[in-house]
């Protein structure tokens, strides 16, 4: 049997360095992903996809280029708009 998506998230916030564990555990890239929706003018459903990209990205399940991936087919977002996220999220 597959693992659900929870106990998968379990599993790898287990091998997460502690810091990174409680900040993804706080929720606390939620408010960041707020801020980018708003400042790119992003629809409900594509802030969606971004706060699950970032969650993804920082316990490592997606890589930067899977992140920016998503970020084009699944929010349908343009160039400029991904590279605007990418160049915030980093910061």
């Amino acid at each position: 049997m597959e693992p659900t998506l929870e106990e998968s998230l379990k599993q790898v916030l287990g091998t997460l360095p502690p810091v990174l564990r409680k900040y993804v555990l706080e929720e606390r890239y939620t408010p960041v992903a707020r801020e980018l929706m708003g400042r790119y003018h992003l629809r409900v459903d594509q802030g969606g996809v971004l706060e699950r990209e970032m969650l993804l990205l920082l316990i490592g399940v997606d890589t930067p280029d899977e992140f920016v991936a998503s970020l084009a087919s699944d929010a349908g977002l343009d160039e400029a708009t991904i590279d605007g996220i990418t160049r915030d999220v980093n910061e």
